[in-house]
């Protein structure tokens, strides 16, 4: 409630940990060439009665929610093979989206498994503090820091940045993987 007086939710974003591909529904002349496909950890969950969660939401807060964001920065390149003067180049870059295919580290391959049961990725937070359009010397916020992984993507990109964690254990491991990076 806190939180709601100053932020305000402008874009829901989805992080897709694992993808599934059903071949069948490609066009033709991929079909012969690409069947079923998975990419990404596909975590075990014994259930008779839920699915694997392979996705995660996550909320990007502005003060207003009705801020600009810089969609190129996070984006997807491409190139018009077939017209390469469309746009007077023959490479530019597609908004992303908010559908984010990024694989994350299973527990049993990570180095800092001792600290957290599921951190998001630094590349993640990255993607959010590039989409924010903030520049070197700027804040950022985080007010669940987890283990550190928005404050180290804030540190890789020159950015002042504040973490908010109440757990104390994982206060240290963000600060050893600051110290780290």
């Amino acid at each position: 409630m806190v939180y709601r007086q100053h932020l305000t939710l402008q874009q829901r974003i989805i992080w897709a940990k694992s993808l599934a591909v059903d071949g069948t529904t490609l066009p033709a002349d991929l079909r012969s060439k690409m069947h079923d496909r998975q990419t990404g950890h596909f975590p075990s969950l014994n259930s008779d009665r839920f699915l694997n969660p392979l996705f995660e939401d996550v909320w990007f807060f502005t003060p207003s929610g009705n801020s600009q964001i810089d969609r190129l920065a996070i984006g997807v390149p491409y190139v018009y093979a077939d017209q390469p003067a469309r746009f007077g180049h023959h490479r530019s870059l597609h908004c992303r989206g908010n559908v984010w295919h990024l694989p994350y580290a299973t527990t049993q391959s990570r180095k800092d498994r001792d600290y957290h049961p599921a951190p998001y990725p630094v590349a993640l937070a990255e993607r959010c503090l590039k989409l924010a359009g903030l520049k070197p010397g700027d804040l950022a916020l985080d007010p669940f820091a987890g283990t550190g992984a928005t404050l180290i993507a804030a540190k890789q990109l020159g950015l002042d940045a504040v973490g908010v964690e109440i757990d104390a254990g994982y206060c240290d491991a963000a600060r050893r993987r600051l110290a780290a990076c």
